[in-house]
């Protein structure tokens, strides 16, 4: 995907990621080139990055990423940009990614705004060698302004780069004709599930962050007293084989289903609206998109106090929240939410505060700030 830089607006070269394949910073992305409200105002133009087809082997990615750098050093094109919006999570993301960070900075005359996705930033730097933390620290130093994705985000970023004063929070969000509220009884006759179904359902990668265990092991202990609760685990992912056989282990073959991953848009969102509410046990997150998308459909959410999510999850109207790692806890909020009363308008009404065209104008202001910064 290409668009060419106008010269009549201030001109912004978004670098990172993009379907083909799906992933979580593509689909951002995808989203953001997509925003009418950004085209109109400014030039936004993509320089592609990452993996364009999922088959692609580790030792040939490194190689295809190590030209696609040299090739944007190469090009006077990226010199032309006001604004370079390079969007990195953790680890190996991080480094991918220094590169247009650190050249942006120091061979143009742009401003250089670094947009940090994922969950596992604090514990990546945490981790890593003092060198490493050095390196981290003097890459995001390069930049003018950081994008987090809730407030929690900003204390941990100056934390580990003192010099970042220009830190926004911006939530992930949801697209509006994508994900929307339809009937369950017609999600659910679509996708074949029983309408006497008490029905949790979770969607995220087979991996461990995710959490799945914790919601197997939290199942055994609730069809002990409610035998017509089903869960529903939408997803691919390493993990698979481990998770059958912790299903098979509980006898809990009638009451989990791995449902399988690489689901279309409009599948993802009768399984959401088929569900009675949406359940999140992840270990660590960022701010996670499908909790928004739950949301949009009048589900409550049900998961895990950690990265943003508290921020979004404000209130018991719409969600409950345990610690991480904890079965007996995410069991003891599953069953708390199987018999509250819940107000799909509330959550509905709630989750309009996310949608994508609000994000879209807070990217606006984040842009217009960082291209007058003195």
């Amino acid at each position: 995907m290409k668009k060419h830089l106008n010269e009549n607006k201030r001109r912004v070269l978004v670098i990172g990621p993009y379907p083909p394949p799906i992933g979580g910073v593509a689909t951002h992305i995808q989203h953001l080139m997509a925003q009418q409200l950004l085209q109109d105002r400014f030039s936004l133009a993509l320089y592609r990055t990452g993996k364009t087809d999922e088959n692609t082997s580790d030792f040939v990615q490194v190689f295809l990423e190590i030209v696609t750098i040299f090739k944007y050093l190469a090009t006077c094109r990226f010199r032309k940009a006001d604004i370079f919006h390079v969007h990195t999570a953790s680890r190996m993301s991080f480094f991918r990614n220094s590169p247009y960070i650190v050249f942006s900075s120091v061979f143009s005359k742009g401003k250089v705004l670094v947009h940090i996705h994922g969950a596992e930033f604090e514990d990546f730097y945490a981790q890593s060698h003092p060198w490493t933390q050095k390196f981290i620290a003097f890459v995001l130093g390069k930049s003018d302004g950081i994008v987090v994705t809730s407030e929690r985000w900003i204390d941990v970023i100056r934390h580990i780069c003192a010099s970042c004063s220009r830190i926004y929070p911006i939530p992930n969000g949801f697209i509006e004709s994508k994900f929307y509220a339809v009937d369950p009884a017609v999600a659910r006759k679509n996708l074949n599930i029983p309408e006497d179904t008490t029905m949790l359902l979770t969607i995220g990668c087979l991996e461990e962050y995710k959490g799945h265990k914790y919601l197997v092991e939290s199942m055994k202990k609730i069809i002990e007293t409610r035998n017509d609760v089903a869960a529903y685990i939408v997803g691919q992912g390493s993990l698979e084989p481990s998770l059958k056989r912790l299903i098979a282990q509980n006898n809990l073959e009638h009451y989990v289903s791995l449902a399988g991953g690489n689901k279309p848009v409009d599948e993802l969102n009768l399984w959401i609206n088929a569900c009675d509410f949406f359940v999140l046990p992840s270990v660590n997150e960022g701010n996670p998109t499908v909790m928004f998308e739950a949301m949009a459909c009048g589900k409550p959410f049900i998961g895990t106090n950690v990265g943003g999510i508290p921020d979004i999850i404000t209130s018991d109207a719409y969600g409950l929240l345990c610690n991480p790692r904890d079965a007996d806890a995410l069991q003891e909020i599953i069953m708390d939410g199987l018999v509250k009363d819940w107000n799909s308008e509330a959550i509905l009404a709630y989750a309009n505060e996310f949608s994508w065209e609000r994000i879209a104008r807070k990217l606006e202001q984040v842009y217009r700030d960082i291209a007058d910064a003195s």
